[in-house]
């Protein structure tokens, strides 16, 4: 068990769950790990088209374990700095499969289906609505959450 990582979407930012009978509450390990790979910004690819090209953020501990070619996280954060369409969230799906890639390549998943949607909020404001299937080689589920993440604030903070 990990400590539980809790998403505030409108503040952008994780914090730790609620502390009960003095100690912090705790999360099955893969939700820490869906939520961390989702969450970590992935190092933009030589090939992004990014509205500054020297910001190509990434993960610190990339290139530590000595493989060049192995980065951790997902490279959503492209992906809300521009417009939300259909096509923006298609791609958005396909990023956070690969950030989530890592579960199936490991042997802890056999198969993890990502599907998005537009979200309308108040005035002119939308969310990307996330769905996360995560099951076993056998195909019974292990995992099955939604999240949201705040489009316009995650553009506005690029």
């Amino acid at each position: 068990m990990d400590l539980a990582l809790v998403w505030n979407a409108d503040d952008m930012a994780f914090d730790l769950g609620e502390i009960t009978d003095g100690d912090f509450a705790k999360a099955p390990d893969l939700e820490t790990a869906v939520l961390l790979s989702m969450h970590i910004h992935r190092r933009a690819d030589d090939a992004d088209i990014l509205r500054d090209p020297k910001d190509r953020r990434g993960w610190w501990a990339d290139g530590l374990d000595g493989d060049p070619n192995e980065h951790w996280g997902a490279r959503i954060w492209q992906m809300l700095q521009r417009s939300a369409t259909a096509d923006a969230v298609k791609e958005a799906e396909a990023m956070i499969a690969e950030g989530l890639q890592w579960l199936i390549d490991d042997g802890v998943a056999g198969k993890i289906t990502v599907t998005a949607e537009i979200l309308p909020r108040e005035g002119a404001a939308v969310d990307l609505g996330i769905a996360v299937d995560i099951r076993n080689s056998d195909d019974t589920g292990i995992l099955s959450k939604k999240y949201t993440l705040a489009w316009e604030e995650l553009q506005n903070a690029a």
